[in-house]
């Protein structure tokens, strides 16, 4: 299909063709009223005169605003009015010359002119020029701000539509990733491992056996109630990953290791809940529980201006298997329904590490949660 601007040429003619009838009907209507004895047939021929003209000044004029919206699209919109404006003035001026020569040569407003004096007849019709060319730049700019303001409400409907759809994905892959998480909290070996953990230490360390306990109350709290929470607080999000690694610290001994660090003042960041918790198990997963020698998870927080860096390391193997493949196509599909284009999502391999970014625009709030931490730890520099 024939375009000009992004728009339908067809419908660029149609539109034109329609203004160029409304104004030639405006503007015979106009005259035949104060006419003294209107006739019909002196409507008809006057409707005829105020075709020609308008055809002319306006099918310029329209022509004039497409090639300042094609050249100068890119230009302040005060510069693509003002050029607007000058190229509406010059179509007025040109279009009453061409509707005059036209209504010379067809004799259509009974003023034959011949070879002699029509050049005269021409220029003497040279006066009008600048009352049609006000009239051309106030429609034009008139038809131009209706096109503007259209087009905006088109856009501003698409948009709409998208971020509607953007959510509607959104919610259903939060569910889903609500879902497995909330499994993953239940599932039987992790489980088992704990609860078998906690009952070893309830004869010989009941306070740490109670520390668990509540460590792992508040995991699954935090799952529950992430359904109703489109998001949270950066600083819950890392207590949750504290008190994961400290339940699987407790498992595994000294074979994991971890550090949290957190940048001041970002603490109130806002991001999606159990975001970074996948990462956190994956990475427990593969580079701690299947090793001898286990190894060290670090998760840091940072700011880049007005962005802000989320990243999960680890010193063991690439992420392999069906979980970890499933977890990080979820935070992905997670990622592109939060956030758009705006995000930015690597896994990275230096030094025999295996890094994990998340970049995400800042976003904070103050406002309280459903789930909401009695107090949240500073995360500094330190390993457990």
């Amino acid at each position: 299909m024939l375009r000009f601007v992004d728009r339908p040429l067809g419908s660029l003619l149609l539109k034109a063709a329609g203004a160029n009838l409304f104004i030639a009907t405006f503007a015979a209507a106009i005259l035949i009223l104060r006419s003294e004895s209107p006739s019909a047939a002196e409507f008809f021929h006057v409707y005829a005169v105020s075709l020609i003209y308008s055809f002319c000044c306006g099918g310029l004029a329209w022509a004039s605003i497409c090639f300042a919206e094609r050249r100068f699209r890119r230009f302040p919109r005060g510069v693509r009015i003002l050029v607007v404006t000058l190229l509406c003035v010059l179509s007025g001026a040109i279009g009453q010359f061409i509707g005059s020569a036209i209504c010379l040569l067809t004799n259509i407003d009974g003023r034959g002119a011949s070879s002699v004096t029509f050049s005269r007849t021409l220029l003497a019709d040279w006066v009008y020029a600048p009352i049609l060319a006000l009239i051309a730049a106030c429609f034009g700019l008139l038809l131009y701000a209706c096109d503007m303001l259209l087009r905006n409400l088109e856009a501003a409907a698409t948009r709409l539509k998208d971020k509607e759809l953007r959510e509607e994905r959104l919610l259903k892959l939060r569910a889903e990733a609500e879902l497995k998480a909330l499994q993953a909290r239940v599932n039987p070996p992790f489980l088992f491992n704990t609860l078998n953990t906690i009952a070893s230490l309830i004869s010989e360390e009941p306070e740490k056996a109670e520390e668990m306990t509540e460590k792992l109350s508040t995991l699954f709290r935090y799952a529950l109630s992430a359904d109703r929470e489109g998001h949270v607080r950066l600083a819950q999000e890392l207590h949750i990953l504290r008190e994961y690694l400290d339940i699987e610290q407790v498992r595994l001994g000294e074979k994991l290791r971890y550090l949290i660090d957190l940048e001041p003042g970002l603490d109130h960041v806002q991001i999606p809940p159990l975001l970074l918790q996948p990462l956190v198990e994956n990475s427990v997963q593969c580079a701690i529980a299947r090793r001898e020698e286990g190894g060290s998870i670090e998760v840091r927080v940072r700011r880049l201006g007005e962005r802000c860096l989320l990243e999960v390391v680890d010193d063991g193997p690439e992420f392999s298997g069906e979980p970890a493949d499933s977890a990080l196509r979820n935070i992905r599909q997670r990622l592109a329904a939060t956030y758009g284009a705006e995000h930015r999502f690597s896994i990275l391999r230096l030094n025999g590490k295996t890094a994990v970014q998340i970049e995400i625009p800042l976003q904070k709030d103050s406002s309280q949660s459903l789930f909401e931490l009695q107090s949240f730890p500073f995360y500094s520099d330190k390993v457990h």
